[in-house]
């Protein structure tokens, strides 16, 4: 088919999952590597917590395993599995990779989630704000605090809002997605999940706020000096329907990017956040594997990751580019 009769969403799109492919492959080889190379064995952590074995048995655990044949006669067995959907069975939990990382993940997303969402949502009217009233003391002060949500690193907020608001305060659970004893009914669970739920997301996504407010400020403050904008205001246009039907809109595509780049962050942030305030997601999973030295779990878990975050870097550049046709015209994001 001649490339002039190829639709330009189609060819961006191949041209975005060839380079998901090539991505991925280069996570599976340096992930292997990495770990395989790393010092540390885990038949030998696994058989220290359970008090030490006999050396035949510890040479049996590794054919077993498989991690007595050569460095790239496992690489190709792991490419091998993984092209056919197996991600390994972890040494420590003694579990498929696949199904440990099915029982974690809607944790994380329920986490990941409610901070992308509510913490977009509070970022981009801050950012309006500051933007409309750019120079007044309120937004001078939005300002500061956005530079203290960028400095902050996650687990240390975290520790804070736990010592303030869940120790101090006692206002919310500690740690934790539940509390032990919890009413019968939907709505009682529903809103034990979100009461526990507030400490952690306000950790992961501050750091989202200020981005996004960041961004909004900047793109709404350079739409609002446009011709186009003067135009509309001298029609008679209020400065309230000028914000939201002109300078929003145009700051959308802006949005989508900050929030596609900021998933990656937000992700290692989450495991951080899980781990500080027991949050029964992909965090806790990845340190335990660390600690064990689980090799299947650890390789698993960061080929999962970085899928994650590959596709949605590739679907972020995709939505920007439907949103924003300039970036068609000039070839792509």
């Amino acid at each position: 088919m001649p490339s002039a009769l190829v639709p330009p969403y189609l060819k961006l799109l191949a041209g975005r999952l060839l380079g998901v492919v090539g991505l991925l492959w280069g996570v599976v080889t340096l992930s292997f590597l990495m770990i395989h190379l790393a010092p540390g064995d885990p038949i030998t952590a696994l058989v220290a917590e359970n008090g030490g074995a006999s050396p035949d048995f510890v040479a049996r655990l590794r054919a077993e395993y498989g991690l007595d044949q050569p460095l790239i006669v496992q690489y190709g067995l792991y490419v091998w599995h993984l092209l056919h959907g197996d991600l390994g069975y972890s040494i420590r939990f003694q579990q498929p990779v696949w199904q440990l990382f099915q029982q974690r993940l809607p944790a994380t997303l329920l986490l990941l989630a409610t901070s992308i969402v509510v913490f977009s949502l509070l970022g981009t009217a801050a950012g309006v704000w500051s933007a409309a009233y750019g120079g007044s003391v309120g937004d001078n002060v939005v300002r500061v605090l956005v530079v203290l949500a960028f400095s902050l690193p996650v687990f240390w907020l975290a520790q804070l809002l736990i010592s303030i608001f869940a120790v101090k305060l006692r206002l919310f659970p500690v740690f934790g997605m539940r509390s032990l004893f919890v009413g019968p009914g939907l709505l009682t669970g529903i809103g034990d999940v979100a009461w526990h739920l507030i400490l952690p997301a306000t950790a992961l996504g501050a750091w989202h706020l200020a981005m996004t407010q960041r961004f909004v400020r900047t793109s709404v403050t350079q739409v609002l000096r446009e011709d186009y904008i003067r135009t509309a205001t001298a029609k008679g246009l209020g400065p309230a329907r000028v914000l939201m039907r002109h300078a929003l809109r145009n700051a959308l595509p802006p949005l989508v990017t900050v929030t596609g780049i900021s998933f990656g962050t937000m992700l290692t942030g989450a495991t951080l956040t899980e781990i500080v305030f027991g949050w029964p997601g992909l965090g806790r999973l990845i340190l335990d594997g660390v600690l064990g030295r689980d090799r299947p779990l650890i390789m698993g878990l960061l080929l999962i990751s970085a899928a994650l975050t590959i596709t949605v870097d590739a679907l972020t550049e995709i939505v920007h580019a439907v949103l924003d046709p300039r970036t068609r015209t000039a070839g792509g994001p």
